[in-house]
């Protein structure tokens, strides 16, 4: 298949993308969620996209 001949290739270096995936990106994220929830709630949307 494609993606087997595509990870075996000698010029592709093939890794999981989990090294964003620390403590400190998690809680920003959920801070940042909370963040847009509690300003949608009283009326203040952070990030609008018309």
């Amino acid at each position: 298949s494609f993606y087997k001949e595509l990870i075996s290739h000698p010029k592709i270096i093939a890794t999981p993308h989990i090294s964003f995936h620390t403590e400190t990106t998690i809680k920003t994220a959920n801070d940042i969620m909370i963040d847009n929830v509690e300003a949608w709630i009283n009326g203040n949307p952070i990030n609008i996209v018309n």
